[in-house]
């Protein structure tokens, strides 16, 4: 039922992109393929160096009162904002296939540069809620998991307890609504155990998410766990830096 809908919705798609033809998602213009124009990809600027491992910002920008509460150690490509925010939206809600190929390389970078010293054995997505059809972050997984020739599951992590959507929260009840809610699927947890993984998602805002995934992949036995995003948001940096 799942590939079913993700088929119709890829279809329904083509239908109307063929009526309505695709266009940049930073400046408006016509596009014959892709998300973004030529001008516009140049103006994807990646997070300077050095970086943060633990919010994942620039030190020049990261805010170490805030970086403080954070433990999973993360790199991201870009700040949550402008062309990369509108972006991303649309890679959550599947309104454009090959969304991510506008951030693969520079997300690659990160991977490469940041963690050059870490040999990952697996690539983990962070879990979905349980009506969503379609996960963007099993999308960025198994698309880096290929790219770096590791082994995937999009069903390692599983959440068993029903938690209120981080994005109607504030910074303080993020921190906790996730807490003790995702674990390793007992079925996976030999996927996990003795492994240092690439923990994936789309973007950290707290870091109450990643946190508590990299808690249940620790708990299940993993040797280390890395976290990559596309994007850090301004939670975890100085907003005056930032772009809106």
């Amino acid at each position: 039922m799942k590939r079913a809908g993700l088929l119709f919705k890829r279809i329904k798609n083509i239908i109307l992109n063929a009526v309505y033809p695709p266009r940049c998602s930073g400046c408006g213009e016509v596009l014959t393929s892709g998300a973004l124009c030529e001008k516009c990809k140049k103006s994807l600027v990646p997070i300077e160096a050095p970086v943060c491992h633990r919010c994942g910002a620039s030190l020049r920008d990261h805010d170490a009162l805030t970086c403080g509460k954070i433990s999973a150690e993360t790199v991201a490509a870009y700040y949550y904002g402008g062309i990369v925010k509108s972006l991303i939206i649309e890679l959550k809600d599947h309104t454009r296939d090959g969304v991510f190929n506008e951030f693969f390389a520079d997300v690659c970078d990160k991977i490469s540069t940041e963690y050059s010293d870490v040999d990952f054995d697996t690539a983990v997505c962070v879990p979905s809620y349980e009506k969503k059809k379609y996960s963007s972050s099993a999308v960025i997984a198994e698309r880096l998991a290929d790219a770096y020739m590791l082994d995937f599951d999009e069903n390692t992590l599983v959440k068993y307890r029903e938690t209120k959507k981080q994005h109607m929260l504030n910074q303080e009840e993020r921190l906790t609504n996730l807490a003790d809610s995702i674990k390793v699927d007992e079925n996976k947890a030999e996927k996990v155990r003795g492994k240092t993984i690439l923990l994936c998602d789309d973007v950290k805002s707290t870091g109450a998410t990643l946190d508590e995934c990299a808690k249940a992949l620790y708990s299940a036995g993993a040797k280390k766990v890395c976290c990559i995003c596309i994007a850090v948001s301004d939670y975890v940096c100085n907003q005056d830096k930032l772009p809106l």
